[in-house]
């Protein structure tokens, strides 16, 4: 027992209603066997007193690897029932977020992992998760953008914009209104096309 209390120690798991009752080395991961249990609390609904009543089907939540080893934690958590009004409530734990399956460790790498811009594919795999896990987590982002304010300098490339000058956009201001999606050219630094520059017909050089 004491050798498993050093492992949630190690593993960073300070919830001391947690413990582990096993571990096991499947080869391929790790696995730790556990349960989530303390003193009944208050009825959320009607403030009763609720009594412990059976544990949950046990819960596979992913954690961060241990000697270059995926991590599953096999929690069952103790289920609740009020006295008077019959509610049922499930064990909490800050391991993992309620009605979720990947524990706050995980969702923190996942989010750094993002960040440093590293593919999806990669962190699912590395993490041993879902790819869909890995969207969840991306789609949980906000990207704001304040267009009130914009830099001192800015800098403009004429080519992409498909004008020949920048004395442009105060001309074509009204036109790119209007348009949107597309920047007048350049009428006074446009090429012009000069006939003579063209090979005349072979009728006219006799």
């Amino acid at each position: 027992m004491e050798q498993l209390n050093l492992i949630t120690n190690f593993l960073r798991i300070k919830d001391k209603n947690i413990t582990i009752t096993d571990e096991y080395d499947m080869g391929t991961h790790l696995e730790l066997h556990g349960h989530l249990d303390y003193t009944a609390p208050k009825c959320p609904k009607c403030k009763g007193q609720m009594a412990k009543y059976d544990y949950q089907k046990t819960s596979k939540i992913p954690y961060l690897e241990t000697a270059g080893y995926p991590l599953l934690i096999r929690l069952r958590k103790r289920r609740f029932k009020c006295k008077d009004c019959g509610k049922m409530a499930v064990a909490e734990t800050p391991l993992v977020k309620k009605n979720h399956q990947i524990s706050v460790a995980v969702n923190q790498k996942i989010a750094q992992l993002l960040i440093e811009n590293q593919a999806m594919q990669h962190i699912a795999h590395r993490l041993s998760i879902s790819t869909s896990s890995v969207m969840r987590k991306l789609n949980e982002f906000k990207f704001e953008t304040d267009w009130n304010i914009l830099p001192e300098v800015m800098s403009w490339e004429s080519n992409s914009l498909g004008i020949d000058c920048l004395s442009c956009l105060q001309e074509g201001e009204n036109e790119l209104h209007r348009s949107r999606f597309r920047l007048p050219k350049c009428h006074r630094h446009s090429r012009r096309k000069n006939p003579s520059n063209h090979p005349k017909p072979l009728s006219t050089l006799s």
